[in-house]
């Protein structure tokens, strides 16, 4: 199984991109009013260092028809649209978290006068600390689009060590890996790991 892919814009904002003025080649992207493609995102820690809890917790969005991006004033220039929608993570017992998150969060629409940008989720993910203190490690569970699918499960294995800091290195990011060869170099009591599953439920 292949490494995790890292989790990037999901924990570096939590608001959608369109925060900000509006221009020809930044819109406002709005939010879907009635999404209704629900998944459930769940997490069971495995034998954790320590006490850990979910700080934030988002899915990433991409238009996958980028040539709806044309901006007016520079058809020859194609935008990234890209846009972050958080959602929560509840404890539903020791170790164990369930979040919903929505496929069809924003809005497809015409936003640059060309044609409707069509959205798509590429990357949910959760990002787990200590206490969550700033300086604290982010232990970080991330999911590419190709694991975006009704019964999909992985195992994602984090080192002991880097709990519950880095020292001198602040909100230190550890992605893990699904795959144990990874930490080749590392016993089994040195490690610890999660159990990640995503189903389709029914929305609210």
């Amino acid at each position: 199984m292949t490494a995790t892919r890292l989790l990037i814009s999901p924990l570096l904002a939590l608001t959608l991109t369109a925060c900000g003025a509006q221009t020809p080649m930044k819109p406002n992207f709005e939010r879907n009013p009635h999404p209704h493609d629900a998944y459930r995102l769940r997490v069971v820690l495995k034998d954790p260092p320590g006490q850990l809890a979910p700080t934030t917790a988002s899915t990433s969005y991409e238009v996958s028809n980028l040539p709806c991006a044309v901006a007016e004033k520079n058809p020859m220039h194609l935008n990234q649209p890209l846009a972050d929608v958080p959602f929560t993570m509840n404890k539903v017992a020791e170790n164990t978290y369930e979040g919903v998150l929505y496929l069809d969060a924003m809005q497809d629409k015409d936003y640059y006068g060309h044609s409707v940008c069509h959205w798509y989720a590429s990357s949910p993910g959760v990002s787990f600390k200590a206490s969550g203190k700033p300086e604290e490690t982010s232990f970080i569970v991330s999911l590419s689009k190709s694991q975006i699918r009704d019964g999909f499960h992985t195992t994602i294995f984090y080192p002991r060590a880097y709990y519950p800091r880095v020292a001198e290195v602040d909100n230190f990011p550890v992605f893990g890996n699904e795959d144990r060869a990874h930490y080749d170099k590392l016993k089994d009591d040195e490690l610890f790991h999660a159990e990640v599953s995503l189903d389709k439920v029914a929305s609210p």
